[in-house]
């Protein structure tokens, strides 16, 4: 009598949960909005050039503040927003905003990275979104007359996340990313000097679908 008891829960328990998992939209239909927190932790490969020069660099971001990651390029943890628009066709914008004060000055720097996507279920708690678009970076820095400069970048931005869902509506975000350096330059003292990045890195991050 308990094991019958038992496996009646069960059962109720399994279909009330498939229940609302097919009450939720699937990921992707149009008419509803991903809110992501994107590049929060992962791997990066960084290749700087400038004047000709070059260098490259790896590190580990785990929630590091903008200001620390401005030697990696575009891997910064910034906030995005997606529609779709049509079936599994999305439009949206990605930005991240920093503003430093050290003993003298300041630094800030923010990026804004427009973006078309498409998201294709492969189960009904995984979807992959691969998404293309531009990234646009400037940081100022202001630590005394001779120490103020800007650095400006623009680069061909690919991402191809796989998004977990965990609960309906909620997903963890995990993926390659790749930022290709198309132009930049970097100023200070009345100096200019033409210097690019670009990016690789596998990344992780969350998202809201509603």
């Amino acid at each position: 009598m308990k094991r019958a008891l038992m496996w009646s829960f069960l059962l109720v328990g399994s279909f009330s949960s498939r229940s609302v998992w097919a009450q939720e939209p699937r990921f992707g239909d149009p008419g509803h909005v991903a809110i992501s927190a994107e590049r929060l932790f992962g791997f990066i490969h960084t290749e700087e050039s400038e004047n000709g020069a070059s260098a490259s660099a790896d590190s580990f971001n785990l929630l590091s503040a903008p200001s620390a990651l401005i030697g990696t390029g575009y891997s910064w943890p910034r906030i995005g927003a997606d529609v779709f628009v049509a079936p599994s066709m999305s439009v949206g914008i990605a930005a991240s905003y920093f503003n430093v004060s050290p003993s003298a000055g300041s630094i800030s720097g923010f990026q804004l990275a427009p973006r078309f996507g498409y998201g294709a279920n492969v189960t009904p708690k995984l979807a992959i979104w691969p998404r293309g678009g531009i990234t646009y970076e400037r940081v100022s820095t202001d630590v005394g007359t001779e120490s103020t400069g800007t650095q400006s970048f623009l680069a061909l931005t690919l991402e191809v996340p796989f998004a977990i869902l965990v609960v309906p509506r909620a997903a963890i975000l995990i993926g390659p990313t790749l930022d290709v350096g198309l132009v930049g330059s970097a100023s200070s003292g009345g100096v200019s000097t033409d210097q690019t990045f670009t990016d690789f890195g596998i990344q992780a991050g969350l998202l809201l679908f509603i």
